[in-house]
């Protein structure tokens, strides 16, 4: 620390308000040494500001580790910095997410006033009224960016920042059903003002409503409800480690099976797919009489469907591991969507699969109920990704994706009244012709450098 910046510094603590307040360099060298931590440069003046350093350097004031120590009298604090303070308060409990409570706190009450005494900790009710304000001019921000947009912008559900440190405006809500009638009220809203809004709901949702349905059917509910007996079992005798030692003797893995939790269907596919592991060593167990579990064993049948249940699950498995990836991008769930639109259809034809007919069937009713909702939207934004374009897409289905984007493009050329249908075919063309590009190129890079190219796709790609 410069000595400039120090004198500095000095000269202007006396002008501060909080100038009644004293400080107590500490000479003893122990507690010195002790100190391992430094005063930045840029931190001299703002703690210049807020204390003054005695003549007398035997202070009777105790020191601290770090060899200061900040005492003021109880009522100085300057009423200019108390609205400052109360705002950073309020700021820390909403951005670290405390609790509201925290202020009520003796503990901390007294923490703070050994830091300044002079500082009243705002009361509970005050703080609740100094967040609801703080949270209105919040959205008077936000209206005022919005008022700014000039084309389509979209909410997510969810609350994430991009690798590139940019925000997203997000609308959550408790409840599935509150988020859908907001939703609903949104959209008569503005369709009367001629503005089509467009309901996406979270696939890694649509996903766990698809696999519940079959889950909740009453051919794999048996089933499943059996096994997780078995395991209750297993916990509550605390038969862990008898368990492990089957599965040496059995040159099995020694795993330990976890119960599965209603609300995560991906810990019901783990029980069973675990469970599975160790099957032999399972049996073995239930077998022995004084363990008592004789009853809960499962037959080699019941094994054998837990195994094609299993086999259904895995690809709703894979698509939610691939739906959680920080990586992923909207053009990635329609080939993902697409290859699970197969994988039902197909399961519905294996003969292996008779027995849970009824609950695929749900499945299939669930996910056609949701996909026909967002289907054209992600299909535009996967054929506009350039690193993707029309390659993943089936070739029977390859013109009517481009008929879709056709149209898209068509109306945004009337809304834009500078291009004809010819002129659209050939961007649209060129568009297909051009090889797609590295996966680990960045699209809105690519897309803002290709603007002279493409001057309408590359509206409709930043739009969608």
């Amino acid at each position: 620390m410069e000595s400039s910046d120090i004198s500095s510094g000095l000269e202007s603590c006396h002008e501060s308000s909080y100038s009644s307040e004293s400080i107590s360099l500490a000479d003893n060298k122990e507690d010195s040494n002790r100190s391992n931590q430094r005063i930045d440069n840029s931190d001299v003046t703002s703690l210049a500001q807020t204390i003054s350093i005695p003549d007398n350097s035997n202070s009777s004031i105790p020191c601290t580790k770090h060899g200061v120590v900040i005492k003021s009298e109880k009522g100085t604090t300057s009423k200019k910095f108390k609205p400052e303070l109360d705002k950073i308060l309020v700021e820390w409990i909403i951005d670290d997410l405390q609790p509201i409570s925290l202020v009520t706190s003796q503990k901390f009450i007294k923490f703070i006033n050994y830091l300044d005494s002079s500082y009243q900790v705002p009361c509970r009710s005050k703080i609740d009224y100094l967040i609801d304000e703080y949270f209105e001019k919040g959205i008077q921000k936000k209206k005022e960016m919005i008022s700014q947009i000039k084309n389509k912008f979209h909410f997510t559900s969810e609350i994430w920042t991009s690798n590139s440190q940019d925000p997203y405006i997000s609308i959550t809500s408790d409840y599935a059903s509150n988020m859908i009638k907001a939703f609903n009220r949104f959209k008569r809203q503005y369709e009367t003002e001629g503005i089509i809004l467009i309901h996406l709901r979270c696939f890694a949702h649509i996903l766990h409503l698809m696999v519940l349905a079959f889950l909740k059917d009453k051919s794999v509910t048996d089933l499943v409800s059996k096994l997780r007996m078995v395991v209750k079992k297993i916990k509550k005798k605390s038969l862990k480690s008898d368990l492990k030692a089957l599965c040496v003797l059995n040159r099995e893995p020694e795993l330990s099976v976890k119960l599965d939790v209603k609300t995560r269907w991906n810990s019901t596919f783990e029980i069973i797919n675990c469970s599975l592991k160790i099957k032999k060593s399972i049996s073995d167990l239930c077998l022995k009489q004084e363990f008592g579990l004789m009853t809960f064993n499962l037959n080699n049948q019941e094994w054998l469907s837990l195994s094609y249940v299993e086999q259904f699950l895995e690809p709703f498995k894979k698509a939610t591991l691939d739906l959680s990836s920080e990586s992923l991008t909207f053009s990635h769930f329609y080939p993902i969507m697409e290859y699970l639109k197969k994988h039902l259809n197909k399961s519905l034809a294996k003969r292996e699969f008779v027995a849970f007919k009824s609950g695929i069937e749900k499945s299939i009713d669930k996910f056609n109920k949701y996909w026909k909702e967002a289907e054209r939207f992600a299909l535009l934004t996967h054929i506009l990704d350039p690193r993707f374009k029309l390659s993943l897409i089936e070739t029977s289905k390859k013109s009517a994706a481009k008929q879709v984007l056709k149209e898209t493009f068509d109306s945004f050329s009337l809304l834009n009244e500078s291009e004809t249908s010819t002129v659209g075919q050939n961007e649209i063309d060129r568009y297909f012709c051009t090889p797609v590009i590295s996966y680990h190129t960045d699209t809105i890079v690519w897309w803002s450098t290709s603007v002279k190219d493409f001057p309408i796709l590359s509206k409709i790609a930043f739009e969608y």
